[in-house]
């Protein structure tokens, strides 16, 4: 996870970032239920891959397009 919410934040830019991560927690009122927590939290628990490596920045964009942490 802790290298997760900077590529978010990096991604993101904070401004987008604080906002997604405030109106997921007023949403689900539950930290854990916030989708960029659940997505970081989600990549701590990931085994690591040998047959090709993911990119986070391209899965933390999807998701941002998608509407995924709203």
């Amino acid at each position: 996870m802790a290298r997760c919410i900077p590529a978010q934040i990096a991604e993101l830019g904070f401004d987008k970032y604080v906002d997604l991560y405030v109106r997921g927690f007023v949403k689900h009122l539950s930290w854990l239920a916030i989708p960029l927590e659940a997505q970081a939290m989600h990549w701590r628990r990931a085994t690591p891959r040998t047959d090709g490596i993911v990119s986070v920045e391209n899965e933390i964009r999807a998701a941002s397009d998608e509407g995924r942490y709203l």
